[in-house]
């Protein structure tokens, strides 16, 4: 895979990530009424929209089925579903979300050689370390983040 290629898939991956991640906060504040399951939601928050984002990539390559992006949602529910019914997930939140603030950097870094494509990843690069953090800092209590 070129660099114009693997640039452009970074694009679609975030670009579909911040999409998708947008939609489940939303759905996880409006329409979620027990708390419970709304921690569970945001604390699993990333790795759902990830899942979903690949789908949508996923369905945007050769040969294109649109049908991806509804399994790639349906499968987001059911992982919802499954980390509801453990106690542990919500302790693991802060530790999911450094994870994803460690791995875009790269990701988005990894498409250098292409600069009109770094700097569209740099700028969507910037929109999801910002949602990560402000959903993160929100998530956790103060004493998890060392009192600031």
């Amino acid at each position: 895979m070129d660099g114009g290629a693997w640039g452009a898939l970074v694009v679609g991956l975030l670009w579909s990530f911040i999409i998708f991640f947008i939609s489940i906060a939303i759905v996880a504040k409006l329409l979620v009424g027990d708390s419970w399951r709304q921690r569970v939601l945001l604390s699993t928050l990333p790795i759902l929209s990830l899942e979903a984002s690949l789908c949508a990539i996923a369905s945007m390559l050769p040969p294109e089925d649109p049908d991806l992006i509804l399994f790639g949602i349906v499968v987001a529910y059911i992982l919802y579903r499954v980390f509801v019914r453990f106690s542990w997930v919500p302790r693991l939140a802060g530790k999911v979300y450094v994870v994803f603030e460690a791995l875009f950097p790269l990701l988005a870094l990894s498409t250098f050689k292409v600069r009109s494509l770094f700097l569209v990843n740099i700028v969507l690069l910037g929109a999801t370390l910002s949602l990560l953090e402000l959903t993160r800092r929100r998530l956790l209590p103060r004493s998890k983040r060392g009192g600031s």
